[in-house]
């Protein structure tokens, strides 16, 4: 049944590109054909979705979603060698491409962003990356503003090497994007920025009721800064 499989699924893929090439199907159908070849968990199948994608991506005018689905293939490695580099190409295309659809356009600007903060396939860059995190943050991304807001913060263990100095009301702005998009480590952080008076809107019992929130979901950062006061307290009462 495998090999019924294998053979039925590059023939779907010669066939469709055909028809792709002589205009009888749209780059939608042939998108979501490839989308359901991917989840058939077969390498055959993801090799073809992949093959599929790389002929939507081809010629002046190519398909948005299908650069965002290759280059999300090429990092995963589905269907064929992981490929950062290339990737990040695809991604500075869909940036490039006029009206492109929001999401795509989304997803390229974290992708790429995050492989220039990582030096994933290209040089790392950390003030482009922070820039193309902010810009992904304003339009709902939690994991972009997360990164948005460790870069502003000083934030442990993080280099400031090639970074804009420490700007802790950046950092909770961005903190604060993240966890209302459920990220629960940006809780603890924004709740310590608060607890510390690190910035303009500081509220040490707004703090505290955060640090707890973030404690009760599991947060070790949280859980740590809520013994350390209770060891405090502890020690102030019996010294």
């Amino acid at each position: 049944m495998e090999g019924d499989f294998d053979v039925d699924a590059t023939r779907a893929t010669e066939y469709l590109a055909g028809e792709l090439a002589a205009g009888a199907i749209t780059p939608q159908v042939v998108n979501g054909l490839a989308y359901q070849l991917l989840d058939s968990a077969n390498p055959v199948g993801e090799a073809a979705a992949r093959r599929l994608w790389e002929t939507l991506s081809e010629g002046p005018s190519p398909f948005p979603d299908a650069l965002a689905n290759l280059a999300i293939a090429c990092l995963n490695g589905a269907g064929g060698n992981c490929d950062p580099a290339y990737a990040n190409r695809l991604f500075e295309r869909i940036l490039s491409i006029p009206g492109a659809p929001a999401q795509v356009h989304l997803t390229a600007l974290s992708g790429l962003g995050d492989s220039l903060m990582l030096g994933r396939g290209a040089q790392v860059d950390r003030y482009r990356a922070l820039a193309l995190h902010e810009e992904a943050a304003g339009q709902g991304i939690s994991s972009a503003a997360m990164n948005a807001a460790v870069t502003w913060d000083d934030y442990p263990g993080q280099s400031r090497e090639n970074l804009p100095p420490v700007d802790y009301e950046k950092a909770a702005h961005f903190y604060g994007l993240a966890a209302a998009g459920g990220i629960v480590h940006a809780t603890a952080r924004l709740a310590l920025l608060h607890l510390h008076g690190r910035h303009s809107a500081a509220d040490a019992n707004h703090g505290f009721s955060l640090l707890r929130k973030a404690a009760k979901r599991g947060d070790a950062a949280a859980r740590a800064a809520l013994q350390e006061i209770a060891e405090r307290m502890m020690s102030s009462a019996f010294p």
